[in-house]
């Protein structure tokens, strides 16, 4: 598997997990593969995020957010397994949580896709990033509406 798809994955969903949340399962995210594609979900039950990217991995597994993110930190390829309670990843053994801890997804609505070229897409973030809030008591002015 890429790592530096996994890296990237990882750390956006980083930016979602609660670090300090009343439910320690907020501080993790969670990976489910299929043996194609591998999916990254991060939650904090206000904003989910789900990543997927090509991978030849199967398994599921909800390790925390930021020892994932050690883990797959460096260069080259990384290989994944679960094993004994922990994923294994390239020498480090991270304590997994139990699937059946994990938040259910909310029911979305009918999706459609688009495609936005990055550089488009980066010129229009560019604009609207900061006038979106960072401080905390304020998350009604944390998003950007897409439209």
């Amino acid at each position: 598997m890429d790592r530096k798809n996994l890296a990237t994955a990882v750390a956006l969903a980083r930016k979602v997990v609660a670090p300090r949340a009343y439910n320690p399962i907020l501080g993790c995210v969670k990976l489910a593969g299929d043996g194609k594609v591998l999916t990254v979900t991060a939650t904090d039950l206000h904003t989910w995020l789900i990543a997927t990217l090509p991978a030849d991995w199967r398994g599921e597994a909800i390790v925390n957010a930021k020892s994932l993110a050690a883990a797959v930190a460096g260069k080259g390829d990384i290989d994944l397994a679960v094993a004994d309670g922990a994923l294994r990843a390239n020498g480090h053994a991270l304590p997994c949580g139990n699937i059946a801890d994990w938040p259910a997804e909310p029911a979305r609505a009918s999706t459609s896709a688009t495609t936005v070229q990055a550089d488009v897409l980066r010129a229009a973030l560019a604009a609207v990033l900061p006038a979106a809030s960072s401080d905390d008591t304020r998350a009604h002015m944390h998003g950007i509406c897409w439209d």
